[in-house]
């Protein structure tokens, strides 16, 4: 018979922490956007899971999932780009759905690709229901294997230390009231502090009272929860083989079509400027506006296909045609890829570069790296590997995505099209982030002076966008405070 291993749960640790958490998320983040405050707390929520638990992780693993967390504060401290900011964003979550099941053996890092997304978002969710499991089954009801430390003397000294305050309270209105007839200063900090309608105390009150939940919800689920069990069974392997000749021939119908596509792609391809103008019929504008997109639309659709195909057909044996298809509509995947990236060349020189046109390369460029490491995994039986190598490659991506620095990079190719003799779209240039100032200012003293003013007005309005609070410091928004002020002196 087996034994279910006590668990203890250090209830007074983890509520004090998570109450010290959710003060300080309330404190960081309370009207400001995001910027080192994300930094300072993501370093006070480590140092609670240390208190908490003795320990970070017991493997080196448990550093390594970090990573995209510590890649996600860096692009909120970094950039003003509020693409890079939500995949910062993203990235933070993915982190906190990883560590929370990183030293399970059967963690999502160990199980399939629908296991692992699955085990991800029950940990993000988990944050906001595991206050009402920790109270209402290991402290109230109790829980087999689960021995919930609560040191009720600690709650009786808290007790007294409250009746001492409330004590107190008539002695510290006084001397606060005489402190604030001496000093302005400090009277202007009481106010502050003291003095605001109910719906700004209410909205502090719950502010705390979220952090303090999710940050309870997350220790408790770090301490106590296992990864789902029903994962493995529903999502982890299919048992039986579904549909194999129907799913091998929409695999191979698709694999005509595309085949057929690429034969047409390849001249355009190869074939130069004059062939593109007297077979389409179309201008290289054109041409360019109508496909990309459309392109990247293909690639996209076609990744989670092929993966739910290889879920459906269960027996090696059955695999085998099925991986040799999705091998061959990976390959001329990858061709359609060159056809859309000599499209955006195209699309790049006409009109200029957007972010939209970036980032939808960025995805394109991540997809068919997911697409090479499907045919090393997926297609050679090594599924379990395939999670991790696309999510480590999103991180990669990410941070080539940061290295480029998007809007800088876009108000520099559009400044050099300016330069070579193209129109400059200055309304879509005055629309980039903090993070392009350097090159707009540079920019302005090239251009009339009608437009040199519209430039620095922009400029100005970032500044004044620009908060004046230490706690969404930001080094894009810095930088451009600083040359704005530079101009002015």
């Amino acid at each position: 018979m087996n034994e279910t291993k006590e668990v203890v749960l250090p209830v007074n640790r983890m509520l004090l922490a998570a109450v010290v958490l959710g003060i300080l998320g309330d404190a960081l983040f309370t009207e400001v956007n995001f910027g080192i405050n994300v930094s300072l707390w993501s370093l006070a929520a480590l140092m609670g899971i240390w208190w908490v638990r003795g320990r970070l992780g017991s493997s080196w693993l448990s550093w390594l999932v970090l990573l995209p967390g510590a890649v996600g504060v860096a692009g909120l401290i970094l950039f003003d780009s509020r693409v890079l900011q939500y995949g910062s964003v993203f990235c933070l979550f993915v982190t906190v759905g990883l560590f929370l099941w990183v030293d399970r053996e059967d963690g999502p890092l160990e199980g399939g690709i629908l296991w692992s997304m699955e085990s991800i978002f029950l940990g993000v969710l988990g944050c906001f229901v595991s206050g009402f499991e920790l109270f209402s089954r290991s402290v109230i009801n109790g829980m087999r294997g689960v021995h919930a430390k609560i040191d009720w003397g600690s709650w009786r000294r808290a007790i007294r230390v409250g009746a001492g305050l409330f004590l107190a309270l008539p002695l510290l209105c006084l001397f606060g009231t005489l402190f604030s007839m001496a000093d302005p200063v400090f009277s202007k900090l009481m106010n502050q502090m003291l003095f605001q309608d109910p719906i700004t105390w209410a909205r502090h009150t719950f502010n705390v009272a979220l952090m303090s939940w999710l940050s309870v919800g997350f220790l408790f689920s770090l301490l106590l929860r296992k990864a789902p069990e029903a994962s493995c069974s529903r999502f982890g392997k299919c048992e039986t083989s579904f549909a194999l000749i129907e799913i091998n021939t929409v695999l191979l119908a698709l694999a005509g079509l595309f085949l057929l596509f690429v034969m047409v792609q390849l001249p355009y391809l190869f074939g130069g400027d004059e062939w593109v103008l007297s077979t389409s019929g179309l201008t290289y504008a054109d041409y360019a506006r109508r496909g990309f997109f459309e392109l990247v639309t293909v690639v996209c659709l076609l990744l989670p296909m092929l993966l739910v195909a290889d879920w459906l057909v269960g027996t090696e044996s059955d695999k085998r045609w099925l991986h040799r298809a999705m091998i061959a509509l990976c390959t001329m995947t990858l061709v359609i890829m060159m056809s859309a990236f000599k499209r955006l060349t195209l699309y790049v020189e006409v009109y200029g570069l957007t972010e939209l046109r970036l980032y939808a390369t960025s995805i394109c460029v991540w997809l068919g790296i997911v697409l090479c490491w499907m045919m090393l995994t997926v297609c050679r039986e090594r599924r379990g590997a395939f999670f991790k190598g696309a999510l480590a490659s999103f991180v990669s991506v990410f941070l080539l995505l940061m290295a480029v620095n998007p809007d800088r990079t876009i108000a520099r190719v559009n400044v050099e099209r300016h330069k070579a003799g193209n129109a400059a779209d200055i309304d879509y240039l005055l629309s980039l982030s903090a993070d392009a100032a350097p090159v707009l200012r540079e920019f302005a003293n090239q251009l009339e002076a009608s437009d040199r003013l519209r430039i620095n007005q922009r400029l100005n309005m970032m500044v004044a966008e620009n908060e004046d609070d230490w706690r969404s410091w930001n080094l894009a928004r810095a930088r451009a405070t600083e040359l704005v002020g530079k101009e002015a002196e």
